[in-house]
């Protein structure tokens, strides 16, 4: 009736074991390179999407939202540019 409890006991011990002293240096081997790949192709597309998509939010924020004077028409900013 001891038995089974210390297996598992012993198998919860020798994971943890691993998972501390044996994982960490596989993983070190299996990131070495993964800072010096380049994005190519569609990735770098959608990154730069991504990020002119960002500094026209911003634009936008600066100028519709910065300005004191703005009308709020239900929860969205009205901004035109002859209001300034």
């Amino acid at each position: 009736m001891f038995a089974i409890p210390l297996v598992i006991v012993s198998v919860i011990v020798a994971s943890l074991i691993e998972s501390f002293l044996v994982l960490p240096g596989h993983l070190r081997h299996a990131f070495k390179g993964a800072h010096a790949h380049r994005r190519v192709g569609i990735r770098r597309k959608l990154d730069a999407f991504k990020l002119q998509a960002e500094r026209r939010s911003q634009a936008f924020d600066q100028e519709c939202l910065g300005q004191p004077g703005h009308a709020f028409e239900q929860d969205m900013p009205v901004c035109q540019e002859g209001n300034q």
